[in-house]
């Protein structure tokens, strides 16, 4: 379509002829091939890379996007390679028993979509939303998928891993996976679990305790949901790559995710300084919010560890609870909380994967078959049990009285409702991760600009003549070194600017070196109009720490 309309064009200006639409596609793609060369080996851009999480990323998260599909018979006509054979090797088929044994709780083998040969893509992203790797799936999404990118996450020293349903996958990937391979017991040894922030509201009350972003120490405000502003702009490609061929689809998505991550990379002073004005405005608005908790259930700040401790007490034994209790009302209300899980997921897929009115039509009458079954179950445990009965609204909000119920012997605070702890610990929580974030966001700003030196000083190095080199080629190689340097001078200045760095009067030395344990020069922030959070005590709340602390104006943005 577009060299078509091309085409139309070139005619409407006198040019005659038609454009021949293999030989654009063939050209196309050198030229993309050519753009990746210089990309990678004279401007030594790496767009898998993000230059703020460094060599230790924060968070991995991990999805899958089922929408990039590709039907079985495309291409398939002119090019029966296309056509996907399944392998079947003989040689390992010991470790492939062992394999199937580990991932049979995984439910490896899901519902075969016969009609498509790729059936979508595994994506996995860091906190600044840049995709470092990607995978294909030819069934449906498994654990196995999940697997991997997890496995690649600890290869890159990430911290954290985050995935939809991770209450499930961590207890797979400990109890099935690791005792057949000790080798990936480091994998949930050496890192931690968290729900995405969004997704954790699908999850029971066990899960918003247990797996909560909010609630781990060290992940700042990162909320997990990074991958899905990727699946945003993917979502635009569905319906193209569903009529290509195997390999221009794989070469498609390759450059489409390149791009994104490219606009991410040359964006990244903003987005980190926006961060950090997102952490200020969460401590100035949650400080008054939490003493206003505090003050209304006449509690003081040393309370709120010994109630998080509770909750996390509570969550527990709800766990242990669903393994001892085995009674028929017991069975009825494990059977309403799947439902209330069904109902959450059906929800999110009507709006995040339902292609079609079609697709929706089907998902809402499983919507309407589920509530219906709810509301019998309710009735029938209502029925068998009246010493702890449930509306249809406590099931929608996900609160269940059997889990809710308080032993006035294991709590120190009667008077408060479960629901009542959560709110008053998650609003704290939030405050403790907008201090972390800050931190976060200024360690993110200096290896951002280290990243923007080391590569100017690179490319400013004088580059050796390879063998058999023209004059003319290693020119031109210069010519774009020189350009790259003058494109990153303007990043620098523009980072500066926008982070509010201290900075000598001659830009070639910006940098204030401080007195450190190492003889790399560190940053220092203009920290004169802003307040120091990090200096205050969690327990102190004053009204200096409530004022706005932004120091970007309309005159820096002006100056940008």
């Amino acid at each position: 379509m577009y060299a078509r309309t091309l085409e139309d064009v070139s005619k409407e200006y006198g040019r005659n002829g038609p454009i021949n639409v293999p030989l654009f596609t063939t050209a196309e793609r050198e030229w993309e091939t050519c753009r990746h060369y210089i990309d990678q080996e004279v401007l030594k851009r790496d767009k898998t890379h993000c230059p703020s999480c460094g060599k230790e990323p924060l968070v991995r998260s991990s999805d899958a996007i089922v929408k990039l599909r590709r039907l079985s018979s495309a291409g398939k006509v002119h090019n029966p390679e296309n056509e996907r054979t399944m392998e079947q090797p003989q040689a390992r088929q010991k470790e492939t028993d062992v394999w199937g044994s580990a991932f049979k709780a995984a439910r490896e083998d899901s519902n075969e979509q016969k009609k498509y040969d790729e059936t979508g893509l595994v994506v996995s992203s860091c906190k600044h939303c840049v995709v470092p790797y990607a995978i294909n799936m030819f069934k449906g999404e498994s654990w196995t998928h999940t697997a991997f990118m997890h496995n690649e996450a600890m290869k890159s020293n990430a911290k954290f891993f985050c995935y939809d349903v991770v209450c499930q996958y961590w207890k797979w990937m400990k109890t099935k996976v690791a005792r057949h391979f000790p080798e990936y017991r480091n994998l949930t040894s050496e890192m931690t679990g968290i729900l995405p922030i969004m997704h954790k509201n699908a999850h029971q009350l066990p899960c918003k305790i247990l797996w909560n972003p909010r609630w781990t120490t060290g992940m700042g405000l990162t909320g997990g949901e990074e991958h899905e502003q990727v699946f945003s702009k993917l979502y635009l490609y569905a319906y193209v790559l569903k009529h290509m061929a195997k390999h221009n689809r794989n070469d498609f998505l390759t450059l489409a995710i390149l791009y994104w991550n490219w606009g991410k990379i040359e964006n990244m002073h903003f987005l980190l300084r926006k961060k950090l004005e997102k952490a200020r405005k969460e401590i100035k608005q949650g400080t008054p919010k939490l003493e206003k908790l505090l003050e209304t259930h006449n509690l003081v700040y040393n309370d709120l560890p010994l109630i998080h401790k509770e909750l996390e007490t509570k969550a527990k034994a709800i766990l242990d609870q669903r393994k001892t209790k085995k009674t028929t009302v017991d069975t009825l209300r494990r059977m309403l909380e799947g439902l209330h899980a069904d109902l959450k997921t059906t929800s999110i897929s009507i709006s995040k994967e339902a292609e079609n009115s079609k697709s929706r039509t089907k998902l809402r009458r499983v919507l309407t078959e589920t509530k219906r079954k709810a509301l019998e179950t309710i009735e029938l445990i209502n029925s068998k049990d009246t010493t702890l009965p449930i509306s249809y609204e406590d099931f929608n909000e996900g609160v269940f009285p059997w889990e809710t119920v308080l032993d006035r012997d294991d709590t120190h605070f009667p008077t408060l409702s479960l629901a009542d702890k959560y709110n008053i610990v998650d609003c704290w929580m939030l405050l403790k991760r907008a201090r972390e974030e800050i931190t976060l966001s200024k360690n993110e700003m200096i290896n951002y600009m280290r990243f923007l030196i080391d590569k100017r000083s690179s490319l400013q190095q004088p580059s050796q003549k390879h063998t058999g080199e023209d004059e003319k080629f290693a020119k031109g190689k210069s010519v774009m070194k020189v350009s790259e340097v003058h494109h990153l001078n303007l990043k620098i200045q523009m980072a500066l600017t926008t982070f509010n760095l201290k900075c000598n009067q001659d830009f070639s030395d910006f940098v204030c070196e401080t007195q450190t344990n190492h003889s790399e020069p560190e940053f220092e922030f203009d920290t004169s109009d802003e307040d120091n959070y990090d200096s205050l005590s969690e327990s102190e709340y004053s009204d200096e720490e409530t004022e706005s602390s932004s120091s970007y104006s309309e005159d820096d943005e002006s100056a940008i």
